[in-house]
């Protein structure tokens, strides 16, 4: 009896340990839940307190390349004589003090100084500050380190304060709920197009020529090259089918590559940088001043005879040998030049912003007047004869309809083609042929700014 009772006694013993030892296990299990439930959860309130700054350093960086990237592609109406020193303006900002980078300021440009934030949500906690630096620079922010190759490859001058390649950096700095922070910047800088660009088919033969360190061609509809003469340095590409020698190519050739985007052109844009007007009407004015200078209305030589080189015959403004006044004209109608203004030592400084069509037949020695702009036409270009232009002065040519470059015409600078539907028929095909040489070192073509390069900082 007395053994049955122990056991009973032992029995219970045993079932109470076993109550005891599965009770902690249960609150083990519970604690461990509820604690990797409250992990769980700080994770996720913590990765999306990084996410809102993420997308706020997404946002600022977005409004900072836009607002930067829209006043470079105006550099000339800001009253910069290069795109260069639009780039060393932003550097310095409106505080320059000393001659040196300030802080990364853009309050020209709208933009809170920094430490300044734009709050996107005051209920989130979320805000952005932007700055700007030159790329060779290594602020404390942007966490990179540069050697002396480094700026060597990225053509800079480690000057932080003077650009030397175009390219600025905006800097993003995202504030998210529980002081979290994440930075983002993007590289801007200049989109140079090939020496020549057609948004349509383009035919080169003869013997022409595209050379320099630019020296590509590329077409969005189709490219075909006749003949076994034509040499262009770089690449032949297309958007459309490739037809020809790919031995006449220096670089890469073939069709079905990427469409590249051609700017629009139209000759109203170029009006503020005009120092004269070739009016629909017969008359000549000066931009600065509105004065007008001679009214061949009436007699087509009076412009001519009065030592400003143009004569009159609606709806076309003509230049024979006499040579005009160094300018930028702004030409309501068309433009024909079928002398030979200027010399080879003493060449014509002129641009040529036309409404209609422009036809060069003669044989004149002309360079741009603008720092980037030689020709742009609502219409269509054709050029013939021995048009001559310095190499070493560099200017762009805008066609909104179609070109047909031919003769013995040497350029230096770049033709960009829209390819636009036919108003003119002047020209109905892009074609260059004969002897043509065009030469691009990558001088001019700044006018297009875009982001080159995008990281995140941290």
């Amino acid at each position: 009896m007395r053994n049955a009772t122990a056991r009973g006694h032992s029995e219970q013993g045993a079932a109470l340990i076993l109550a005891i030892i599965s009770l902690m296990i249960v609150t083990g299990l519970a604690t461990a839940m509820l604690t990797s439930g409250r992990t769980e959860t700080l994770i996720a309130r913590n990765e999306e307190r990084a996410l809102h700054a993420r997308m706020a350093a997404e946002a600022g960086l977005n409004h900072g390349v836009e607002v930067v990237a829209a006043n470079l592609v105006n550099w000339q109406s800001n009253g910069f004589a290069t795109s260069q020193l639009s780039v060393t303006n932003l550097l310095n900002g409106p505080d320059n003090i000393g001659g040196n980078a300030d802080d990364g300021s853009l309050t020209e440009l709208g933009l809170p100084a920094p430490t300044a934030t734009t709050v996107l949500s005051a209920s989130t906690g979320t805000s952005y500050s932007i700055r700007a630096y030159d790329d060779d620079d290594t602020a404390a922010l942007r966490k990179i380190t540069l050697n002396a190759a480094d700026i060597l490859r990225i053509e800079e001058n480690t000057f932080v304060a003077s650009d030397a390649n175009r390219r600025i950096v905006v800097h993003a700095i995202g504030n998210g709920p529980g002081g979290t922070v994440t930075s983002v910047e993007a590289i801007v800088g200049p989109i140079i197009l090939p020496a020549v660009i057609t948004n349509g088919n383009l035919t080169i033969s003869g013997s022409a020529e595209i050379e320099g360190t630019n020296g590509s061609v590329h077409s969005n509809g189709n490219l075909t090259i006749n003949g076994g003469s034509s040499d262009i340095t770089e690449n032949c590409t297309s958007s459309g089918t490739f037809s020809g020698d790919a031995t006449n190519c220096g670089g890469a050739a073939g069709g079905g590559r990427q469409t590249i985007t051609v700017p629009n052109v139209a000759a109203i844009d170029y009006l503020p940088q005009a120092g004269y007007i070739l009016h629909d009407d017969g008359r000549l004015q000066r931009t600065s001043d509105s004065a007008y200078l001679c009214d061949a209305s009436s007699d087509a030589n009076a412009c001519k005879s009065a030592g400003y080189g143009w004569m009159w015959s609606s709806p076309t403004w003509s230049l024979g040998s006499t040579v005009p006044l160094n300018g930028a004209y702004y030409v309501e109608g068309n433009v024909s030049v079928s002398g030979s203004p200027g010399t080879s030592g003493s060449p014509v400084q002129i641009t040529m912003i036309a409404t209609g069509y422009v036809n060069i037949s003669g044989s004149p020695d002309l360079q741009p007047f603008l720092p980037e702009t030689f020709i742009v036409t609502n219409m269509d270009l054709e050029i013939t004869g021995s048009l001559s232009t310095p190499i070493n002065v560099e200017g762009q040519i805008l066609v909104r309809e179609q070109i047909k470059i031919a003769g013995n015409a040497e350029l230096a600078g770049q033709v960009i083609v829209q390819d636009a539907s036919n108003t003119c028929t002047l020209v109905t095909a892009n074609d260059i042929s004969g002897s043509v040489q065009i030469t691009y070192n990558g001088m001019v073509g700044s006018n297009n700014f875009a982001v080159l390069a995008w990281k995140e900082v941290r």
